[in-house]
């Protein structure tokens, strides 16, 4: 045949197969490839998801447990199913390849090839989807965002049977799950959990014929994100069986009225806990609907073992039920509402005998009295949270949110009726004035009237109009006794939280917090003396934790005397408080008031008028601050004194860390006053563990390990008076904005006993043996960060801003004594050179060895810096283990180092020089030596990052050749150094001297 009658039968063929397409499913043939892509793709993840599940089968089987025979079944059919695929895909698809060996292949069988590759590929799919989501073994299937419409088809019929637990979510066709079941379909379900299905209109429709066994078994029934949903069991209601419920949850739906009919609800004997939130249309939780089905109808529903109600951001609720005179509820012990505006009441009160609108949670009185927590939150409406008059077995109340309560939320006969109460939480309620209206309590027949005997815990905050939390008290009030915690937050209108007769009733008072509370003078108020009554004593005799915070009107803790007898305080805070002279009053200090010797914790922040923390002058005391762990003074700008003279007694032997910060008056830590300048009187343990007095020349602090000293321009030494303070502990040391400090200790023993100009911390060296970590911060009198020739454990060194320092950071000498030195940071120094080497090349015996644990060192803006190395030769020998070096902004520097100190950087990962305007070369040129000593080999063999920016004069790495030997390079970062011709160096490219 001649080639253009090819060309025509071919072009013929052609059209006639379009023009037959055109006419039926054209789509097949247009996506062709994608059909057959899709199938192949999964056939792959089916089979996948095929070998997981053996795998969980076989290890099942070795287990000992039992496999059903639904698992063996769907593996049946996924073998099967599988094949027929890959023979489709093999014989058919394959051999499909038309005229002229694929160039005109047959459309017609293509259309064909492609409708049935969609078809199987639709059959594979659920199959997939099950295998993937049958999470269990076990009687477990859970399926997530897939379509379900076909799984009837696939298997799922027979699992129904067994499961057990069932979780769908986000999952399409959910409907068909649940329409013509079969006589044992979901008898032993026990966990339905359905979730964002948005086509699920109903679970059962009762209309179609519905086995009595289908969800006899359910035990936890979880609804969430249904917006389609508007009945849970649709129709009559009258022959489902739910009688092992025990818990409901339903959340967003959104058209659900009702969640129960009252036909239902009667066969909830084990339901435990109801939870429904956040569904617009919910009017009652039992509907009347199925009512007239009932062959003998009754008047209540009972829930008998119903302890937990849970209702929250219901708009459209009015009642638990509206058509049955009573719902029953008689073992509820957790009730939480939130956000139903329509109920005021939680049961019938006198306004709304007669007022539709005014609804009542429950009809009776009855369901109360045994409940144990309750919680209102947002309940706009609620105008009374207990009934009057009813016996209450409450342990705990919540109420926030609820700013149409009554002005007193305890009125005495509501305090007569709470005896159990323990826990109660009051926040953002913007009506309350007083919390206990104690009004008559305080006299009975017999003996006076106990009000909440069991509270332990109250809880305050957001109260704008609360003026107090107990009115009406007295000193022959009773109760309150087991009140361990007090936290009042934000009460602008609380001055006093209680009276001196209230306060001595709080015999177990363990914590007490008062922050943010604007106008409050004092805790506890003045009081007007009544005969025959003492108020002055035992007050808080408990109290360990005190807190108080930015209440910026308060003078003092109380405004009379009374004693804290046996006080176990060992937590003090008190932060914020500008108006506080003394601590907790105003006329004495600490201890006059409390028995410190327990306190593990102090800390005092931002007050203004503290002058000192205790006051000595009148009264002695043998174990002041005996347990004092740690103490934090901040910001106490009129503190002149930590504590009042004489201060030998203070005893001080379990503190750990000092932490004193902007206190601009103060001038020591220590002040002793005694007639002999060289002696003072301490309090140490004897040997039957009791203390005495002793008079002694020191004063050891025998666990202090960490003391920061910041922001004191008037302080001059840690001690004020000749005596030896012994710290052989410390070891860390932060001192910043200390301008009169010019030494860490004295230069010599005589200075130790002068008053000259220069001042110095400590008065010997002794103190600093023991420090590893050290921190200097703009101290600018600074001479000295180390005494010359006094050997220390310091590992971690920081100097920032100490602009009288030295020219030569570290002497010869100074390098000796810092053989532990780890980690060096410096920083906005006026500083010249770093290390001076000089004489450290040379010894009796082996060379010394420079700084031999340095890790790390770290220099940044240092204008002067011209050399990090000086005096330094060939036979130097240190700084080993020096791992990272950073410089920054040093524009005196025009080398880094020579060869001499970079050949012994034999453990140098990281080199950074960034921004050093004058660098010209990182290794300068050396001198020649004699031949016996060689540098230029082994240079930097183990480093792995190199970052060279902002050097506009850097020319070239090196002047000379040295060899990389063994080099790791790993990161290299050339920025901004217009003149670099090449890396390392100008002559020679990389790989000359880097292992690349």
């Amino acid at each position: 045949m001649a080639v253009v009658d090819l060309v025509v039968c071919i072009a013929t063929t052609i059209g006639e197969y379009l023009v037959a397409l055109v006419s039926c499913q054209f789509g097949h043939l247009i996506f062709y490839k994608g059909n057959i892509k899709n199938l192949e793709t999964e056939v792959q993840k089916l089979e996948d998801t095929t070998d997981r599940i053996r795998q969980r089968v076989d290890t099942g089987e070795r287990n000992n447990e039992t496999i059903q025979n639904d698992v063996k079944r769907w593996f049946e059919e996924v073998d099967k199913l599988s094949e027929e695929a890959n023979r489709f895909l093999e014989d058919d698809v394959k051999a499909n390849k038309g005229c002229l060996n694929g160039w005109c292949p047959n459309l017609m069988s293509r259309h064909s090839l492609s409708r049935k590759a969609k078809k199987k590929t639709q059959v594979l799919l659920p199959l997939e989807g099950l295998g993937y989501y049958f999470s269990h073994l076990q009687n477990r299937l859970m399926f997530r965002f897939v379509d379900v419409s076909h799984l009837m088809e696939t298997g799922l019929k027979n699992l129904l049977k067994r499961i057990r637990i069932l979780h769908l979510e986000s999952v399409k066709g959910s409907m068909n799950i649940f329409s013509g079941l079969g006589r044992d379909d979901f008898a032993e379900l026990k966990d339905l959990t359905i979730d964002d299905c948005g086509d699920l209109e109903y679970l059962i429709n009762t209309a179609d014929w519905v086995p009595h066994t289908a969800f006899n078994g359910l035990e936890d029934l979880k609804l969430i994100r249904l917006p389609a949903l508007t009945h849970v069991w649709k129709g009559s209601t009258q022959f489902v069986c739910l009688r092992n419920l025990t818990s409901v949850h339903v959340a967003d739906c959104e058209k659900l009225k009702s969640v129960f009919s009252i036909s239902i609800a009667r066969q909830l004997i084990q339901l435990q806990s109801i939870y429904i939130m956040r569904s617009d249309k919910v009017e009652v939780i039992v509907s009347s609907e199925g009512r007239e089905y009932e062959i003998v109808p009754a008047d209540k529903v009972v829930f008998p073992k119903l302890a937990r109600l849970h209702l929250a951001s219901l708009p459209s609720f009015t009642a638990l039920c509206k058509d049955t005179s009573a719902i029953k509820m008689p073992e509820l012990k957790i009730l939480y509402l939130s956000q139903i505006p329509k109920l005021q009441y939680l049961c019938p009160h006198s306004e709304s005998n007669h007022n539709s609108v005014i609804q009542p949670l429950f009809h009776d009185k009855v369901t109360l009295t045994n409940i144990e927590e309750l919680g209102f939150h947002a309940m706009e409406n609620l105008v009374e949270i207990w009934p009057e008059e009813l016996q209450a077995k409450l342990r705990r109340l919540d109420v926030i949110d609820c700013n149409k309560l009554s002005n007193i939320i305890f009125s005495p006969n509501l305090i007569e009726c709470m005896q159990n109460l323990e826990i109660l939480e009051v926040r953002r309620c913007q009506s309350v004035e007083v919390v206990f209206n104690l009004e008559r309590l305080d006299v009975g027949e017999g003996h006076p009237a106990i009000a909440l005997p069991c509270l332990k815990e109250l809880k305050f905050d957001c109260l704008p109009k609360l003026t107090h939390v107990w009115a009406n008290d007295s000193a022959r009030s009773q109760g309150f006794q087991n009140l361990t915690i007090i936290s009042v937050q934000n009460c602008d209108s609380l001055r006093n939280l209680f009276s001196p007769s209230m306060a001595k009733l709080l015999v177990k008072l363990q914590e007490l917090e008062i922050i943010e509370c604007e106008v409050m003078e004092a805790i506890v108020a003045h009081e007007q003396e009544v005969d025959g009554v003492t108020r002055n004593t035992i007050i808080f005799p408990e109290l360990t934790d005190l807190t108080l915070k930015d209440l910026s009107n308060l003078t003092s803790f109380f405004q009379q005397d009374y004693a804290f007898e046996g006080s176990f305080l060992k937590k003090v805070e008190v932060v914020r408080c500008p108006k506080t002279k003394l601590l907790p009053s105003t006329s004495q200090g600490l201890r006059d008031q409390y028995d410190v010797s327990d306190v593990l914790e102090l800390s005092v922040k931002h007050c203004d008028d503290v002058e000192y923390l205790v006051n000595t002058t009148d009264q002695v005391m043998h174990r002041a601050f005996d347990s004092l762990e740690e103490l934090c003074l901040e910001y106490l700008h009129a503190l002149t004194h930590l504590w009042k003279r004489p201060s030998q007694f203070v005893w001080l032997h379990n503190l750990r860390s000092v932490d004193v910060g902007e206190c601009e008056k103060l001038e020591s830590v220590f002040s002793f006053s005694t007639e002999n300048p060289n002696k003072t009187e301490v309090i140490v343990l004897n040997e039957g563990g009791e203390h005495e007095i002793v008079a002694t020349d020191k004063i050891v602090l025998p666990k202090l390990y960490e003391m920061m000293l910041r922001g004191l321009p008037s302080f001059t030494a840690f001690c004020d008076a000749l005596i030896a303070i012994e710290l052989p502990e410390l070891e860390e040391l932060y001192l910043e904005k200390i301008p009169k400090l010019q030494y860490l200790c004295p230069a010599s023993k005589s200075n130790c006993y002068s008053h000259s100009v220069s001042q110095s911390l400590f008065c010997n060296q002794v103190n600093l043996t023991s420090i590893e970590v050290m921190t200097l911060y703009d101290m600018d009198n600074l001479i000295e960060i180390w005494p010359g020739e006094l050997q220390a454990k310091l590992k971690s060194l920081e100097v920032h801003n100490c602009q009288k320092l030295s020219n030569i950071l570290f002497s010869s000498n100074l390098i000796e004594c810092m053989q532990n030195l780890e980690d060096i940071g410096v920083s906005f120094q006026s500083v010249e050179v770093a290390f001076d080497l000089g004489g450290l090349d040379v010894g009796e015996g082996h060379p010394a060895g420079a700084l031999p644990c340095l890790e790390v060192l770290d220099l940044r803006h240092l204008p002067k810096l011209a050399d990090v190395w000086v005096n330094n030769s060939p036979r130097s020998q240190g700084f080993q283990n020096l791992r990272v070096l950073r410089v920054e902004k040093c524009d005196s520097l025009r080398n880094l180092f020579s060869p001499s100190i970079a050949k012994l950087l034999v453990k140098l990962q990281e080199l950074e020089i960034t921004e050093c305007e004058v660098m010209e070369t990182i290794i300068a040129q050396e001198q020649e030596v004699d031949e016996e000593v060689k540098t230029n080999t082994i240079i930097f063999s183990q480093l792995t990052d190199l970052k060279l920016m902002d050097l506009p004069n850097l020319t070239s790495f090196c002047k000379k050749d040295y060899i990389f030997e063994g080099s790791f390079l790993e990161r290299v970062e050339v920025i901004r150094c217009p003149k670099m011709e090449a890396l390392p160096s100008a002559p020679q490219q990389l790989r000359e001297q880097y292992d690349m």
